[in-house]
């Protein structure tokens, strides 16, 4: 829960059929978390980001898997980073990362850091769409201001 202190709400979309019931619980129930949980058919990941941006309420989107972590000092970067954009603009922040955990559908066995994770303002106008064998945030390039 590394983002805990960034986030107004955690949006769980879930298809597994382990225990992300119970533990979305116990982060709302006793850790006074907003996490809202849904449950859904195993499907395509545009899918289901599509159905995630339909259900948000906010407008920073960022796209988070539970196993990521976000290093501490980070939180106060990108807090600071946020609040000084003009809000009338809409925005896509990236940042490399690095694997150190062996998952190797999201290593570049050539260049271990790479960049994935999104950080965007919401929009009517995005969508998610599979290109080729993964899902893509579509964006219409004049709505959009890159922060790298």
């Amino acid at each position: 829960m590394s983002i805990k202190d960034l986030v107004d709400e955690i949006l769980v979309l879930d298809a597994s059929t382990d225990k992300t019931p119970e533990i979305v619980e116990d982060l709302r129930e006793n850790q006074g978390l907003p996490v809202k949980l849904h449950r859904m058919r195993l499907g395509d990941m545009a899918y289901t980001r599509n159905l995630g941006l339909s259900m948000t309420k906010h407008k920073w989107i960022l796209i988070w898997d539970a196993d990521f972590i976000l290093k501490e000092e980070a939180t106060k970067f990108l807090k600071k980073l946020l609040k000084n954009m003009d809000e009338r603009r809409y925005y896509l922040v990236y940042w490399p990362h690095i694997c150190l955990d062996g998952d190797l559908m999201h290593q570049d066995p050539v260049n271990p850091l790479h960049v994935e994770h999104w950080l965007f303002t919401w929009s009517p106008k995005l969508h998610y769409a599979k290109v080729g064998y993964s899902d893509s945030l579509i964006a219409p390039s004049l709505l959009l201001r890159c922060v790298y």
